[in-house]
């Protein structure tokens, strides 16, 4: 679940919307299926010292994705058999949906985080011991039962990443940061020669981030908590740009994570505020009386899901 704000751009268009962000460094937009929001999603294609291509992220695994990441990698000179590895940001099927596909076309390496890897066998739908924990009555139930997304088929892993693993880029030092908080296994790519940290969905230049997304946990993990303690990390980056998964590149990055730490404070406020005049407010009823971007009333029911799983854990770190 994402909600808005905004950010600027830096950058040289090759065409068909790639743009070379850094020194053999491309940024390849990818398509999303129907009216999606975001409409595409970003693929980073990196040259190494071989002149084989590494990417991050893949897209989502539609023939008209396939077609413009293909033909993205034709504009800056190479075909999908020149890619070495994939490495996937995280588990949703917007950022590794091709990643398959692209393992068995070039013979490339996939690479994912064990939590990510892990959690794409469980089941993102929401458990009766969810809906009863939250208060959510009888009547909204089945709405909620029957929203869960359709799931991806499981997507081969031949690296398992942990934090600060050496991603292998030939003449492009490249390290691993695990940020845990959009799902359990998120990582950003650090780059240190450029300066370059890719983001995939942990920070975004225009929208909120949906937090815990990588469906149900059962081991009391906070994800609010990591999230915060992961954009901390990420802050003291100082004068990296952040190259998102979704939008343009973002040049100051500590000052879009402070906003990023404010919409989440005053969230936090709300429901603070709603436990001040309502103390025995269920889950469902504080979720009611908390700010959503597109209003209560106007979420989906699969991000009224997303939106009572981050109350509960406001409620629950504060």
């Amino acid at each position: 679940m994402v909600e808005s704000t905004r950010e600027g751009s830096m950058e040289e268009e090759i065409g068909g919307g790639v743009i070379e962000v850094a020194d053999l460094i491309w940024r390849v937009p990818v398509p999303l299926p129907g009216n999606k929001r975001p409409a595409d999603i970003n693929v980073y294609a990196i040259q190494d010292a071989d002149c084989a291509l590494h990417l991050v992220d893949a897209g989502w695994d539609t023939e008209e994705a396939w077609y413009a990441l293909s033909q993205g990698l034709r504009r800056i000179g190479h075909v999908v058999e020149d890619v070495r590895s994939v490495t996937v940001t995280h588990l949703h099927r917007d950022h590794r949906g091709l990643a398959e596909r692209l393992r068995q076309v070039s013979g490339a390496t996939l690479a994912m985080h064990r939590h990510d890897a892990a959690a794409q066998f469980v089941s993102r739908a929401v458990g009766e011991d969810e809906l009863d924990a939250w208060g959510v009555p009888p009547a909204a139930r089945t709405a909620l039962r029957d929203a869960t997304p359709v799931e991806q088929p499981p997507t081969t892993v031949d690296r398992v990443l942990s934090d600060n693993a050496t991603i292998e880029i030939p003449g492009r030092p490249a390290k691993v940061i695990h940020t845990p908080g959009h799902t359990a296994g998120s990582v950003c790519v650090a780059l240190a020669n450029e300066r370059l940290v890719l983001t995939g969905d942990h920070v975004l230049p225009d929208q909120f981030p949906g937090i815990g997304l990588g469906g149900p946990d059962r081991n009391d993990r906070n994800h609010l908590l990591e999230y915060r303690r992961s954009l901390e990390l990420l802050s003291t980056m100082g004068d990296w740009v952040a190259l998102p998964g979704h939008g343009e590149p973002i040049t100051n990055l500590p000052a879009r994570i402070e906003e990023i730490l404010r919409h989440h404070e005053g969230r936090s406020s709300d429901v603070l505020g709603v436990k001040a005049t309502r103390p025995h407010a269920t889950v469902w009823e504080t979720a009611q009386s908390v700010k959503w971007s597109a209003g209560w009333d106007g979420l989906s029911p699969w991000h009224r899901i997303s939106a009572l799983r981050q109350t509960e854990m406001h409620l629950t770190a504060v």
